[in-house]
């Protein structure tokens, strides 16, 4: 079953998350004034397959998060692989919970973070479709190779098609192949947000081996500034989209 069609499905089943969260503390520079009281931001990391960088990407988001003084929780729902969990779980201070997709829902609304991010299993499994229902806004990974290409953009048109708030982020792993880059871009088109990040693997698999953040290691803090740029992306959107429903 196509993750678009699950997540239809499970739309269904898991109802409008509505429920709002208490905030444990006041982040000036980033939060709204005056509002004490607001839900999480829920941000899915998907992809129909594995290798495009969505823990990468969730690894980079969360320090990026912790960084700005923000509450972050994320949610690891690729309960086979476990590779989130196994990069930085054991942390005291950050929040890191593994669970099986179908719990997903129970847990974000009972949430008090100011983002919960959640790293998705990289398949088109219709289980993906129960994470995807609870998410304020998905974040598809890709390289620049066109075997991740195609996926992505059909799942980006899917999911827009269905009224989610999508972008894509694009993780080359040593260079810019800016021919490509340019292609995936005009087959986006204009509606997307195109972000081109360019994690250094080795940096990122030091971070992971010494259960660090991006952001703890000089040869990465480069990579971490990128993700730092993403995070103010998402950001702007989650306040846009407050504004609007306010």
């Amino acid at each position: 079953m196509e993750i678009g069609r699950a997540s239809e499905m499970a739309e269904k089943v898991a109802g409008s998350i509505s429920a709002t969260g208490t905030r444990r503390r006041q982040v000036e520079t980033i939060n709204n004034p005056g509002s004490s009281k607001q839900r999480a931001w829920t941000v899915v990391l998907a992809s129909t397959k594995g290798g495009c960088a969505k823990t990468t990407t969730a690894l980079g988001l969360i320090g990026a998060a912790h960084d700005e003084g923000l509450i972050v929780e994320a949610i690891d729902t690729d309960v086979s692989q476990r590779t989130l969990h196994e990069w930085i779980g054991g942390r005291d201070d950050i929040r890191l919970t593994v669970m099986r997709p179908e719990a997903a829902a129970d847990y974000v609304r009972a949430s008090q973070a100011d983002i919960i991010l959640i790293d998705t299993q990289g398949s088109d499994a219709p289980a993906v479709g129960y994470v995807l229902s609870v998410a304020d806004l998905v974040v598809i990974t890709m390289s620049d190779s066109k075997v991740e290409i195609d996926p992505a953009i059909r799942l980006f048109l899917r999911l827009r098609e269905r009224g989610r708030r999508v972008r894509i982020v694009m993780s080359c792993v040593d260079r810019i192949d800016s021919a490509r880059v340019d292609r995936a871009r005009s087959r986006v088109n204009s509606a997307a947000r195109l972000w081109t990040t360019i994690p250094r693997r080795v940096a990122v698999k030091d971070a992971a081996a010494s259960h660090c953040l991006l952001s703890e290691l000089a040869e990465a803090r480069p990579v971490h500034n990128r993700f730092v740029d993403l995070l103010k992306e998402i950001l702007e959107i989650r306040d846009k989209t407050r504004r609007q429903e306010a």
